[in-house]
């Protein structure tokens, strides 16, 4: 395999005839001149990786600038401003990704089997359940509120706001961010950095616990669509537990 330039005055090393300008081998003896590597057969995909582990890195960087602008993020309005400034930030990414996204950005799978939508409502309800009802220490609070702070007027606007930056954040770690990394680090892996990044961003035990079942199944389905209704299930358990306490 040898290297040749794509303009003339070029001739092959293995028959010294005249290479072809542009051409990727000799026409008379079949040499080929040596070809970059192409990580997974995407040539895009090494640039993808970059542009999305640096989209969640800003990401998760904006969450945590966040607490330098809030007062006291334990109490109501401290959490409104946290979620919304990631939901915000997520959206923003998922929203401006065909512009940065070298290749353009395929829109997240949503689609699943009947098993995996049923798996994903189950498993979190049900983990928002036990550890709503037997946690301790970090994991008493799924949503780190008590209850008087979450029902403080009517909560519509906060819960609007986690459950519209729920959406937002599966559609950055587990959509654009896995198929951004899938095709240089494989899904699995893509998807173990997904989780990983995840619990980087909300730094907080039991919402990492979720982002880890959240990527199990993007793995398991291929698509995005149960990680939202896993995340879903178990802040609208969440809540109606806190309801039923108050």
């Amino acid at each position: 395999m040898s290297g040749y330039r794509r303009s003339e005055p070029a001739f092959c090393r293995g028959c010294g005839k005249p290479w072809t300008p542009g051409a990727d081998a000799c026409a008379a003896c079949g040499e080929a001149m040596l070809v970059a590597p192409v990580a997974g057969g995407d040539p895009r995909a090494v640039p993808k990786a970059k542009a999305v582990l640096l989209a969640v890195s800003i990401v998760v960087a904006v969450r945590w600038l966040a607490f330098a602008f809030v007062d006291d993020w334990t109490s109501l309005g401290g959490q409104l401003a946290w979620h919304g400034l990631g939901g915000i930030a997520c959206a923003v990414v998922v929203l401006s990704a065909p512009a940065w996204l070298p290749g353009g950005m395929r829109w997240p799978r949503l689609t699943a089997a009947p098993r995996h939508w049923l798996v994903a409502a189950a498993g979190g309800a049900g983990l928002a359940f036990v550890l709503g009802q037997y946690g301790s220490g970090p994991w008493d609070s799924i949503l780190t509120l008590t209850p008087a702070s979450v029902w403080t007027g009517d909560g519509t606007g906060w819960i609007a706001v986690v459950l519209g930056g729920i959406v937002a954040e599966e559609l950055v770690f587990r959509g654009v961010l896995v198929d951004g990394l899938a095709p240089s680090a494989g899904l699995r892996n893509a998807a173990i950095a997904s989780a990983m990044l995840y619990a980087v961003l909300t730094i907080h035990p039991a919402l990492a616990l979720l982002g880890i079942g959240a990527a199990c199944l993007r793995v398991w389905s291929d698509s995005a669509g149960p990680g939202i209704v896993l995340r879903l299930a178990a802040a609208t358990t969440w809540l109606a537990w806190l309801g039923g306490t108050v």
